[in-house]
């Protein structure tokens, strides 16, 4: 497992080269840490726990109207953005980001490194 850590540390190290991204975890589905890129400041563990809340909340929701299944979910507030996506049947991808990016800017490195982690 340590071998697949490191490919996930990877994957968030190419995140932090992207302008306006300052934080970015993988947790599992059922909201565990798996590693993280987060400063001490934010509480990781919390973090990561609400993320999969939401997207799994969302998923019902969308299933529940017979829409197909939920890939993402964005929380917007004066002070941050957070993208949750899928990286898996098992992984999930959180990435913490500047309230001001335009969602386009980023979106596709985000998805880049959840396809790369789904790979594992």
């Amino acid at each position: 497992m340590s071998g697949t850590i490191k490919m996930f540390e990877d994957a968030l190290a190419n995140l932090k080269d992207v302008d306006d991204i300052r934080a970015s975890a993988v947790i599992t589905r059922s909201g565990l840490l798996v590693t993280e890129d987060i400063p001490p400041e934010i509480h990781a563990e919390s973090l990561a726990a609400m993320s999969a809340t939401m997207l799994s909340a969302a998923e019902i929701a969308i299933s529940e109207l017979d829409q197909g299944i939920a890939n993402q979910v964005i929380a917007e507030s004066n002070n941050v953005k957070i993208i949750t996506m899928g990286a898996g049947p098992k992984m999930l991808l959180v990435v913490m980001a500047n309230p001001a990016v335009k969602l386009d800017s980023i979106l596709g490195e985000i998805r880049k490194a959840a396809d790369k982690i789904k790979k594992l």
